[in-house]
């Protein structure tokens, strides 16, 4: 998966969440993505090392709870 569909991906499954919170989580991903494209990976290696879009927005919905409630 290239970042144009990984972005679209993310975006689509953030629409319901506030718009700074899921502008931050873009960001946040973009930056680990050319973190690891300087390190050698090629951008679907980065990617791929992310882990399945929907195992990312759960762990973020847990972050936020946790985040939200302290």
């Amino acid at each position: 998966m290239n970042k144009e569909k990984f972005y679209q991906s993310l975006k689509n499954r953030l629409k319901n969440f506030d718009k700074s919170e899921a502008k931050s989580i873009i960001e946040y991903f973009d930056e680990i993505i050319d973190e690891k494209m300087e390190n050698g990976y090629t951008e679907e290696e980065a990617i791929s090392s992310l882990g399945n879009v929907d195992d990312i927005i759960r762990a973020i919905k847990t972050d936020l709870v946790i985040k939200r409630s302290s």
